[in-house]
């Protein structure tokens, strides 16, 4: 056995060190084996904050060229990032100088499309304090790689590979001898050899990062549903506002179609295994992103810098282009079929592939993989073959999990009481919840997450029978508050105040004066007056925006006198006559200052609303109650009544060996061989429809 005295004393030194000194010492190796990362998230952190064109060059290459690189990026690549972020500094610090004139405007600093915000050269402070954080991390890691001898690679591959491409070069030259074919070939030839050595590597470390970057684009399309006002022009409403009003804003439609079809692409390309696919839809999409992220998103919406969504959802897509180069630099597995989930059986894999439960997931998945896969089967009997394998995956979570709980019980053994009334308990309570669920919410929504609807404008019309209204006036927002009901706040309570005088002149003919005046003088007959009132929220819910209503009163004998002698007095004047209303006695809420001239106090009590973002849930009760107690009531039902159809294909002590059937069909249909995967499928349909056959196979192991 190998032992060390200077090695065990610097152990027994390190394990003597305080835990927060071992967690530093821990954080710093840690740093030191992935400084390689540490630049590129330094980089395009950088790109993120600047979005400019100078900064633009390192992340392209680093998608395009550091990961891409077989086994590690070159001294070459390194020491141009170093040499362009020097550049790139002395550059920015030139162009900090006041005798510029397209950088003394601080106007155009927010403009997106100003020139020196694209080059990355406008004049602003801490200009460069990214930049030498950048220099600083390539030059850590430059320490780190001459540290374990890597700076400095070994040529013996290299000078022969190159030798032959030099005699090629010499005889092309004598026979040209042309310096544009010289500098072409110098140029062209070391691409192609990079991007052949990528496609057909001598040796591969196969790996599946699929699912990350699956993770990574469901991330960007959460982001572009809940966040799609960044990325339009004039959009300011989240998405629940706009489908509620039943519209589909165009550039939100246009993003969701462009990035759905990417993971189609991506998806197609995984199955084909094809690396030249997988690195030509790199290149465009790396060089089809940037493009529209900094040259044509900020005319559209603002400057990159400023948009912290669209922010977000590029790093989620710099974290894809990294697992995507990954990817292509290690190659595609042999096997690709199946799913991550069913390579162990628990909780936790059986709860997280329900995700078979989302609609037409299951089912586009399956014909994607159909079509993109080589294979002998019909769909009809592809479909098949998926629903067994998940079928019986499931039921192999459960046999795992039944054999970490000691189950079956010993016979004649009565249920625990914690059994009966947890596990029952906890149906029994989920039941009634889903039963009175909408209810509850449209309470809870306008209780505890209600928001407050102030009238926006309360007017108020009264009418002398069916003549010509005498008096309209309106009020806009001017509210008073005090609390008042208990089933109000004191935000729910608003006092509109209506000056006495009409709005509009009273425009009545001579004639229709004349008969006004005569059914006043009417004793024997009624002569009613009408006070209409109308008042207008905002559309916060799924409330009107308007509600009204009126009040019909009949006048008595001395108010109709009265009235009949204020028309008499005026009948003479042929100036422009108005109407003015006041009340006789201020309200119960004493108003700030005496009261100057006559109108109206007019007290609103507006019922709270649901919030913009579940008014579209909370304003259909009906909708809500028929689509979550009827829908998951009918799934319930099919739970409770249809176990006796299933007992043949659910209660199955030992799925083992049809589980290991299902997987040797994936694994010959991966290997070519398509005779025998036809063979294996009709040995798995025999075993379904003959039940003394599935009995043998399913039996528990004896010894």
């Amino acid at each position: 056995m190998f032992y060390d005295e200077e090695l065990e004393e610097s152990d027994h030194f390190y394990q003597s060190q305080p835990l927060i000194l071992q967690f530093c010492y821990a954080l710093y190796n840690m740093l030191v084996a992935h400084s390689e990362f540490v630049c590129y998230l330094v980089i395009i952190i950088n790109h993120m904050v600047s979005a400019s064109f100078v900064t633009l060059v390192l992340p392209i290459t680093i998608f395009l060229w550091a990961m891409l690189s077989v086994p590690r990026p070159s001294k070459r690549y390194w020491m141009t990032a170093i040499i362009y972020t020097e550049v790139t500094i002395v550059i920015k610090y030139f162009f900090q100088f006041g005798f510029f004139p397209f950088n003394q405007n601080k106007l155009d600093r927010n403009k997106p499309y100003h020139p020196p915000n694209i080059i990355g050269v406008e004049k602003k402070d801490g200009y460069v304090h990214y930049d030498l954080v950048q220099l600083l991390a390539l030059f850590f890691h430059r320490s780190i790689l001459k540290c374990h001898g890597l700076w400095d690679e070994d040529q013996v591959h290299q000078k022969t590979r190159k030798q032959m491409i030099m005699e090629k070069l010499r005889e092309q030259l004598f026979k040209a001898k042309a310096f544009i074919i010289k500098r072409f070939l110098e140029i062209y030839l070391p691409i192609k050899q990079f991007f052949y050595n990528l496609i057909h590597p001598e040796y591969s470390a196969v790996t599946d990062v699929y699912v990350l970057m699956f993770l990574a684009d469901t991330v960007d399309f959460i982001i572009i549903v809940f966040g799609f006002w960044a990325f339009g022009k004039h959009s300011s409403a989240d998405i629940t506002s706009s489908l509620s009003e039943d519209q589909v804003p165009g550039p939100f439609l246009v993003m969701v179609l462009i990035q759905f079809g990417t993971m189609v692409v991506d998806r197609a390309l995984y199955l084909r295994k094809t690396v030249m696919g997988k690195v030509i839809f790199q290149v465009i999409l790396v060089f089809g992103i940037h493009f529209w992220m900094f040259f044509i998103l900020p005319g559209v919406t603002e400057r990159f810098s400023e948009n912290t969504v669209a922010q977000m959802w590029y790093f989620v897509k710099c974290i894809y282009f990294g697992l995507s180069a990954y990817q292509i630099r290690c190659g595609y597995p042999t096997r690709v079929l199946g799913n991550f989930l069913t390579k162990s059986y628990n909780y936790v894999n059986l709860f997280l592939f329900q995700f078979r439960l989302v609609p037409f997931l299951t089912e586009l998945r399956a014909v994607m993989d159909w079509v993109w896969t080589d294979t002998s089967l019909s769909l009809s009997s592809w479909i098949c073959v998926e629903d067994i394998y998940a079928h019986i995956f499931i039921l192999k979570c459960w046999r795992e999990s039944e054999k970490l709980q000691r189950y079956p019980q010993p016979r004649g053994q009565k249920k625990k009481k914690v059994v009966k009334y947890g596990m029952g308990g906890m149906i029994v309570v989920l039941l009634i919840c889903i039963v009175w669920f909408p209810l509850l919410f449209m309470s809870l929504v306008k209780s505890v997450a209600g928001v407050v609807n102030t009238p926006l404008d309360v007017s108020v019309k009264i009418t002398l029978a069916g003549f010509q209204p005498i008096f309209t006036m309106s009020a806009q927002q001017q509210q008073m508050a005090l609390e008042w009901l208990e089933t109000y706040i004191k935000d729910d309570l608003v006092i509109a105040q209506l000056k006495g005088s009409s709005n509009s002149l009273w425009t009545i003919s001579p004639p229709s004066r004349q008969n006004l005046i005569d059914m006043l003088g009417a004793n024997d007959k009624a002569f009613q007056i009408t006070v209409a009132w109308s008042v207008q929220n905002l559309s916060l819910g799924a409330k009107a925006e308007t509600a009204s209503g009126k009040n019909v009163l009949t006048l008595g004998n001395d108010t109709r006198h009265e009235l009949i002698t204020l028309l008499n007095g005026t009948e003479g004047n042929l100036k422009q006559e108005w109407w003015i209303v006041d009340e006789l006695k201020p309200g119960p809420i004493m108003i700030e200052g005496e009261k100057q001239e006559a109108g109206l106090h007019i007290y609103v009590f507006s019922d709270q609303v649901s919030p913009p973002s579940l008014g579209f849930l909370a304003g259909y009760i009906m909708g809500l109650y028929a689509s979550v107690v009827l829908v998951i009531g009918k799934f319930v039902r099919e739970f409770f009544s249809g176990i006796s159809h299933t007992i043949m294909f659910e209660e199955l002590p030992n799925v083992d060996r049809i589980l290991k059937l299902c997987t040797d069909i994936f694994l010959v249909r991966e290997t070519g061989e398509l005779d025998l995967e036809e063979d294996m499928y009709a040995k798995l349909i025999f075993l379904y429809r003959s039940p003394e056959t599935m009995i043998k196979w399913t039996r528990e192991k004896t010894q």
